[in-house]
């Protein structure tokens, strides 16, 4: 039996030739799309990857900037518990100390670095209209006290700057306080010392001189030393207000261009205390070194013209400047001229001394810095006008004011200026010595204003 031949087929036309199966192709839309879609993929991962890098990175940072901020708050707060240490020990008073150095060692905050940072924190304005008053702040305990010419003493919160309470005199006040042990001494034109409680303002006692009282107190060992234009210096005791001794200066000079009034002849500056001693210079153109226990005198050093500024003690040496456009270094111990040095106008204000380096303003629009040691000039900064107010050192930075109503914060070292203000002359005129404590600066102007400057976010 013959199996039937598979047909075969032939080429003719209308045959239908078998084809191959084909691998389908893409089309071009679709393969764009699939493109697309892994580009997507691909590129989402990545961008996550990217993402997630950049916020791990900002995370490292800000744990760092965190680290960075807390150290820097941990080392405020170790500083400003080491200034109320010393407060609390030794109180605050004019040029900082007994020894009137002008120097707070224990400013942590602000540093030539970030003193360009500050930024008003508040104003505080007094009521009268023109308030010259030379009354420096004094900052203790979470207050700052500071007179001023609407015959109050003012005690403000140092966070707010509002009003804690007032004490009113019967005239103007240009005498810084001193915040010791729990007590706030001044003195008023009204030709009285007080002593205040600082919490409340509630009076303790009062003592009355011959005549108005523009020095500002020292208080060291239980005894406030205070002098007053009627040309004596008081010792009184600081908790009854009982005078255990009184120092008679001498007569003023009254010729020259530099003439004084009888009226205003005394004892206007603020004594230096150390080793015992009570330092105190007169409108009478001499420097006297008393015994703190006796009041009897030690040594007296002439000057060639009247002396209006309180004197500096530091290291054994006594800076004082005088109208005669001279700053002189005294040996403390035998009042010894060690050296001086001119200046090109009348100094009224206290030096300041800092590491072996004298700061001092001149009438010549002058702030200079001299070596303590040799009154070999280190450097000069110009103002645009007088300067009366007594510079301020803390962590290598001079603060100081002028007349030119401005006020500046210098590098220590090499004067230049780290910040000034105000820009556009809101001030009228600075004539008293500022504070800095636990990163804060206050400043009194003749705008009646008292100024709070502070680093935002300290």
């Amino acid at each position: 039996m013959h199996e039937k031949a598979a047909p075969r087929f032939s080429h003719t036309s209308g045959d239908k030739i078998p084809q191959h199966p084909r691998r389908s192709r893409l089309s071009k839309r679709t393969a764009v799309l699939l493109s697309l879609l892994v580009f997507l993929i691909v590129g989402g991962t990545g961008g996550w990857y990217v993402s997630r890098r950049l916020s791990n990175e900002r995370i490292a940072q800000s744990h760092v900037q965190a680290t960075a901020q807390a150290r820097v708050q941990a080392t405020a707060r170790v500083a400003a518990n080491s200034y109320a240490r010393f407060v609390a020990i030794n109180g605050i008073m004019s040029g900082f100390d007994a020894q009137h150095t002008a120097v707070n060692p224990y400013e942590q905050v602000l540093n030539p670095a970030t003193v360009t940072g500050l930024t008003k924190k508040w104003a505080f304005r007094t009521a009268h209209d023109l308030d010259q008053s030379t009354s420096s702040p004094a900052v203790t305990n979470g207050m700052v006290y500071f007179g001023a010419w609407d015959d109050d003493l003012h005690a403000l919160d140092v966070a707010s700057g509002k009003q804690k309470w007032a004490f009113h005199t019967g005239d103007f006040i240009n005498s810084s306080p001193a915040v010791v042990n729990g007590m706030v001494y001044f003195g008023s034109l009204d030709h009285r010392v007080y002593a205040l409680d600082a919490i409340s303002g509630a009076l303790k006692w009062s003592y009355r001189t011959g005549d108005k009282v523009h020095s500002s107190p020292t208080v060291v060992g239980g005894v406030v030393y205070i002098g007053s234009a009627d040309k004596n210096l008081y010792a009184l005791d600081a908790t009854t207000g009982k005078q255990k001794w009184a120092f008679h200066v001498g007569d003023g000079i009254f010729s020259g261009p530099n003439a004084l009034s009888a009226v205003d002849n005394g004892v206007s500056a603020s004594p230096a205390v150390a080793n015992d001693v009570v330092y105190i210079t007169s409108l009478g153109a001499t420097v006297y070194a008393l015994d703190a226990t006796s009041g009897k005198v030690k040594w007296s050093f002439q000057i060639d013209d009247n002396v209006d500024a309180s004197p500096t003690i530091a290291n054994g040496m006594l800076y004082i400047g005088s109208l005669d456009h001279v700053l002189y270094a005294l040996n403390a111990a035998t009042g010894t001229v060690v050296w001086s040095y001119r200046t090109e106008g009348q100094i009224a204000a206290e030096a300041a001394v800092a590491k072996g380096v004298v700061y001092i303003g001149s009438w010549d629009k002058t702030l200079y810095a001299l070596d303590a040691i040799s009154g070999q000039k280190l450097w000069t900064f110009h103002t645009g006008d007088g300067i009366t107010a007594s510079p301020l050192v803390a962590n290598g930075v001079v603060y100081v004011g002028s007349a030119d109503a401005s006020f500046y914060a210098l590098d220590a070292t090499s004067g230049t200026k780290k910040w000034s203000f105000p820009p556009s002359g809101e001030f009228q005129g600075i004539f008293a010595a500022p504070a800095v404590a636990d990163g804060v600066v206050y400043v009194r102007s003749t705008d009646r204003t008292l100024y709070a400057f502070h680093i935002a976010g300290t």
